[in-house]
């Protein structure tokens, strides 16, 4: 479990390196003009955008994979604790919503709303991630109990 942790720790800071750099670039290239500048601006978002794609999709696997997990141990779980185990799965099922609606913002934005974009995703991730482990952390302590 340490290994996704530091794995999660891993692809966060990556995803801030990456958001820096896109937001330093698109400074940069707000201060000239020109037509090609918009192009070579439009392209570089395209990037940027395939690699939070990427990022928001490896979460989403994530999640994903710890509802699986969890439906096995709902299934051989005892009927005291199969009721949490439910809860903590539909908290789960939550958190693979939002990131699934944050990934369709990300493909959507423009140039125009990127910024704004990035920084509900940045603030989302955060909080996903947040309650992902909040619910992890129920679920071990519960099948420890049992």
């Amino acid at each position: 479990m340490k290994s996704k942790s530091i794995k999660f720790l891993i692809e966060k800071t990556q995803f801030a390196a990456l958001v820096v750099i896109l937001l330093s670039a698109l400074l940069m290239w707000s201060c000239g003009g020109g037509g090609g500048q918009q192009k070579v601006m439009e392209e570089q978002l395209n990037e940027v955008k395939e690699s939070v794609t990427a990022d928001l999709a490896d979460i989403k696997d994530d999640l994903e994979e710890r509802i699986a997990y969890l439906d096995s141990q709902i299934e051989e779980a005892g009927e005291d604790v199969k009721e949490e185990l439910l809860e903590a799965r539909e908290d789960l099922q939550v958190q693979l919503s939002t990131i699934e609606n944050e990934l369709e913002k990300v493909r959507e934005a423009s140039l125009d709303t990127w910024d704004a974009v990035v920084a509900e995703t940045n603030n989302v991730v955060s909080e996903v991630r947040s309650k992902t482990n909040e619910a992890s952390l129920k679920v071990r302590e519960l099948l420890e109990d049992e």
